[in-house]
């Protein structure tokens, strides 16, 4: 321990103890010297004379003031760094205590006695909360103390911290009156049997935790609901995409990569297991201005940061035309730059062609007004003209620009009228049923002309009025005639009897009070006959007399003006007419009789007719410009296919599948011309009956015979190829041969079940894949031609020698990746200038060619043969070992000894060959080192006198 760390009563007691010693040392110095002088002085020594002994003494007196002082000083040197020493520990006292009375921890020093907890010291503390517990604690043992059932794990607690002087922590809690209260203690050893407890006061924290753990819980509750509800709404989500075919997408500008959603497979017709949909196959399938318009919206939504919203038109996977609705976002990182775009696409199809069928009935209903010979008037629900047909242009001397957007009012109507035509047109607006009404319009030139109205009231999906539509009829001539019937009943009579319609009227039982003459002439009936009778009684058609009966019913009841049609005999046969039913008011506004007119609109219903019928074929002509386009399309498709098709099989099977769509009901096949060009042989069908032999010669095929298509179908069974099954023939058959260059080379042949399926478009579309497949063919055959001619011998039929350069070396690497070895034989025929020299060089000739073919009939179809140069020939064999490469060679040998070849007539003499062979990599680890050996063999057959296999040497 250190002197600071010494308490002020210590310290007192050390210097009261230097004090004592320093006495001793003055009592007893000088005696105990003295008598030590005294017993040194011994017999038979000197004797001491008393002045010298004084001298002695005075230098010990003088010694021991000396001594003396130096120890007074060193003790009040000793005496004032006691002091300071004591008033540096009263300060560090008073600094430890203040520390500890501005501390809330509980500090507790617990002290060890036995088996127990003896005492507890409590350090100074500012805790207000717990100083009821002070006088509690101090001096108090724990078993006094604290709760009995933790007593015997806390005691066990301090002795383990006091013996393994490791210091421990651990928190309790502790009941105060009501309270309960929570401490974490940590417990720190001072000796082997007393330790400090400072014991922190966690209640608040442990209150707080124990709120937080029950937000928490009730956090994870809601967090967990509402995971349920997001699920939920994203699968209800995801079955609203699927339902409206939405489909999302996501573009990484930086990697070019898209993340399509299944919706989208689901537009393009695809399914999701096919393989991955990318974007160069999307940009193929729009329009080609579409294409441009969209490479536009992705441009400047990357480089400007500009969001799109646009309708495209794409083609299906199944070749079927559809709109989609796509919409684009930008997504930038944090320096502004766009690194994503999402977006939508949604099918639109079926808007589209709602759309578009809404367009054309649109223009129908708009040519059939254009056309009419009635007025033809659409207004808004302020008056503004919204449409006006020529008819009307015509009548009124306007131009079609001068009427649109201006207001009915002001435009047609006389001032005068004005207020009674809001009125009805108000009451035209209030009103769901048709309303006829009649008045006065003005010519540009200010003339006046009277027109009756039809009026329908236009709503829109909701509901709302949205204008009028109103047909109506130039009754200008008919006000003159009333004004002039009312002026001169002559006048009425005369104009009446020469009006080409028949005027009729009739009382209130539906009985004739008059007939104009026009009846009499058209019907050649007397106007007398029709007076006083019904038309029931007059006994005309039922359905002419039901139409009539319940118009008239009508136009009693509510005094409404009715128009019908019917069908009568006349003088000129069957004719259609209009009538238009009128009620005729006495002064009291009574109906007294009914007025009719009727008009022979025969022409007019047969251009009616004839309209819906140009419509209607006008429609069919639209579906099979559709076809055709549909078919075109996929005639292109063919045309690409076969151009990197790359043999004859391979085109003919793609024709096979790509034909079907375009003769759907039909089962075909194609056949080729064999070499021998005396049978035709099946190389690829489809469907199921074909009806026809799979082999058959050139003249079985009628199309073959006349060099053109043949078709039969109908009756004309008789009139089947040979090749076709007569006993079970087609509905229908046809038979397309197959030319190019002026040379047939096949036939493509079609037929059907079901009558109508050949019908003239599918006939012009067999001929044109027939011309694609035999061009294809041709161009394939000239291109199998002419790699055979450059790596080929076009005498021995040998490959030349820079394929067997290219061969050897891609056999040697592959042979040694795999481990395997590679024989070579190099073959000369033995005294080949004779031949040359003694029959000519058409000798030799012959014998090359013999020999080419014994090689290739001799050799595996993974063997190689070579015509090396002049007579030498090389054969590769891959996988063969030495040994049997040696085999191989000895029966090539045999064979060309045996062979017997003539020339002319006469019979040549035998020929034999000498044989060189050598392996990889028994003889060389590359493919030139390979042929050096088999050659250097070679020559040594000849030189061993010829007609011999001799195997190259080893190293």
């Amino acid at each position: 321990m250190s002197d600071c760390e010494k308490t002020k009563e210590q310290l007192m007691d050390e210097l009261e103890a230097l004090r004592a010693e320093l006495a001793t040392l003055k009592s007893l110095r000088s005696p105990r010297e003295h008598h030590q002088i005294i017993e040194n002085d011994a017999p038979g020594d000197r004797q001491i004379s008393l002045p010298e002994l004084l001298n002695a003494l005075q230098k010990l007196i003088h010694e021991q003031t000396s001594y003396l002082a130096n120890i007074n000083a060193h003790l009040h040197e000793e005496i004032a760094e006691r002091k300071l020493l004591e008033k540096k520990l009263a300060y560090s006292e008073n600094k430890i205590r203040s520390i500890f009375e501005a501390m809330t921890d509980v500090i507790l020093i617990v002290n060890l006695q036995g088996e127990d907890l003896n005492s507890i010291d409590i350090a100074p503390m500012n805790n207000l909360a717990l100083d009821a517990l002070r006088s509690e604690i101090v001096n108090q043992t724990i078993n006094r103390f604290f709760q009995e059932s933790l007593n015997s794990d806390w005691l066990q607690r301090v002795r383990h911290v006091a013996t393994s002087r490791k210091t421990a922590q651990l928190d309790y809690s502790l009941s105060v009156g009501t309270q309960l209260l929570w401490f974490s203690a940590m417990i720190s050893p001072i000796n082997e049997t007393a330790v400090t407890w400072v014991a922190r006061d966690i209640s608040d924290r442990k209150l707080a935790e124990a709120k937080l753990q029950q937000l928490n819980t009730e956090l994870e509750q809601r967090i967990l609901e509402r995971t349920i509800a997001l699920r939920q709404s994203e699968a209800h989500l995801q079955e609203a995409q699927k339902f409206a075919k939405l489909g999302s997408w996501e573009f990484d500008v930086f990697t070019n990569q898209v993340i399509w959603s299944p919706e989208i497979y689901q537009i393009y017709g695809l399914d999701t297991q096919e393989a991955e949909f990318t974007p160069e196959q999307v940009w193929h399938k729009f329009l080609p201005e579409d294409r441009e318009c969209l490479k536009n919206h992705l441009n400047n939504a990357i480089q400007c940061r500009e969001s799109y919203a646009t309708d495209l038109k794409f083609m299906r996977v199944d070749g079927s035309w559809g709109y989609i609705f796509a919409k684009g976002e930008p997504i930038c990182n944090e320096s502004g730059e766009v690194v994503r775009i999402v977006g939508i696409m949604i099918d639109i199809t079926e808007r589209k062609q709602s759309e578009i069928m809404l367009i054309n009935a649109e223009k129908r209903w708009k040519f059939v007004f254009d056309n009419v010979q009635l007025v033809v008037v659409e207004f808004d629900i302020n008056g503004v003209i919204k449409y006006i047909n020529p008819f009307f242009l015509n009548l009124t001397d306007y131009t079609e620009a001068e009427v649109l957007g201006r207001s009915w009012l002001e435009t047609f109507v006389p001032r005068a009228d004005w207020q009674q035509v809001e009125n009805v047109f108000s009451q035209k607006l209030g009103s769901q049923n048709h309303c006829y009404y009649e008045n006065r319009i003005l010519t540009k030139s200010g003339i006046e002309r009277f027109i009756v109205w039809n009026n329908t009231v236009l709503k829109n999906s909701a509901g709302n009025t949205i204008g009028i539509f109103s047909i109506g009829e130039d009754i200008t001539d008919r006000k003159a005639t009333e004004t002039a019937l009312q002026e001169s009943k002559q006048q009425y009579q005369t104009l009446v009897e020469n009006s080409p319609n028949i005027i009729e009227r009739f009382d209130t039982a539906l009985r004739h009070l008059y007939v104009s003459p026009s009846l009499t002439k058209i019907t050649g009936i007397a106007a007398e006959v029709f007076l006083g009778k019904t038309c029931r009684e007059l006994a005309l058609s039922e359905a002419m007399i039901n139409n009539w009966e319940t118009a008239a019913e009508i136009l009693l009841r509510t005094g409404k003006k009715q128009t019908i049609e019917f069908e009568t005999l006349t003088l000129n046969g069957v004719r259609s007419f209009e009538m238009e039913m009128a009620p005729e008011l006495t002064n009291q506004g009574i109906i007294e009789s009914i007025l009719c007119l009727s008009r022979d609109v025969t022409e007019r219903k047969l251009a009616a007719e004839t309209l819906q019928r140009v419509n209607q074929e006008l429609q069919e002509r639209v579906a099979e410009l559709k076809q055709r386009n549909a078919e075109m399309l996929l005639l292109n498709g063919i045309s690409d296919y076969l151009q990197s098709c790359l043999t004859v099989a391979e085109a003919c099977a793609t024709i096979g599948t790509l034909s079907q769509p375009l003769f759907p009901e039909s089962c075909g096949a194609i056949f080729m011309m064999t070499n021998s060009r005396d049978l035709l042989e099946m190389v690829t069908s489809w469907g199921n009956s074909l009806y026809s032999e799979t082999i058959f010669v050139p003249k079985d095929c009628w199309g073959l015979r006349r060099g053109r298509l043949h078709w039969i179908g109908g009756e004309r069974h008789d009139l089947f190829c040979n090749h076709i099954d007569h006993q079970n023939p087609p509905v229908e058959s046809l038979c397309m041969p197959m030319i190019a260059q002026g040379e047939t080379i096949g036939l493509l042949y079609l037929c059907a079940s079901k009558p109508h399926q050949m019908t003239e478009n599918r006939q012009l579309l067999a001929r044109r894949v027939a011309e694609q497949l035999g061009l294809a063919i041709a161009n394939i055959t000239l291109r199998e031609k002419l790699v055979n001619q450059s790596i080929r011998d076009s005498l021995t039929g040998l490959f030349n020698r820079r394929y067997l350069e290219e061969f050897l070396t891609k056999e040697i690497a592959r042979a040694q990746r795999n481990q395997y070895s590679v024989g070579t034989i190099m073959l000369d025929l033995d005294r080949f200038r004779e031949f040359n020299n003694t029959l000519g060089h058409d000798a030799g000739d012959l014998v090359l060619k013999e020999i080419g073919k014994l090689l290739n009939n001799m050799i595996r179809a993974s063997d190689v043969a070579c015509r090396y140069g002049g007579e030498e020939m090389t054969i590769i064999l891959p996988e063969a070992s030495l040994e049997g490469t040696y085999q191989k060679a000895e029966e090539i040998r045999k064979a060309i000894e045996k062979l017997q070849l003539n020339y002319q007539g006469k019979k040549m003499t035998s020929i034999t060959a000498s044989l060189g062979v050598a392996s990889y990599p028994d003889r060389g680890k590359t493919g030139f080192a390979v042929i050096q050996a088999a050659d250097a063999a070679l020559y040594r057959a000849k030189a061993a006198g010829r007609n011999q296999v001799i195997v190259a040497d080893d190293g």
